[in-house]
């Protein structure tokens, strides 16, 4: 299997930005990644690998705007929202995702 549980991942995600559902989560991330055939291990490791992308991308942005010392509800809070809205996948992200993908496997 190459990279096709990473398209049911995006393609769930576009899925249920269009129906009256609550947000995707990192933990439907994981399910999706296992149920189209990762190990619980390897879901586990893309999924937090993301986690950790967001994380650095939000005290990035924050570093940016001279804003330093970020809650840690505040951060938690960002990487929430951009699982609930990762159907808009920038190429950045679709390209560390792979990365993990191939290296959690």
């Amino acid at each position: 299997m190459k990279w096709n549980g990473l398209g049911v991942v995006f393609g769930a995600a576009a899925a249920l930005g269009a129906c009256s559902q609550p947000p995707y989560s990192a933990e439907d991330g994981r399910t999706d990644l296992i149920d189209a055939g990762f190990s619980e291990t390897a879901a586990g490791c893309v999924i937090d690998g993301i986690d950790a992308y967001f994380r650095e991308e939000f005290l990035q942005k924050q570093a940016a705007e001279g804003i330093a010392g970020v809650p840690k509800a505040q951060v938690d809070n960002y990487v929430k929202n951009r699982f609930a809205g990762i159907s808009d996948i920038p190429e950045d992200l679709a390209e560390e995702t792979h990365r993990l993908a191939a290296e959690c496997r």
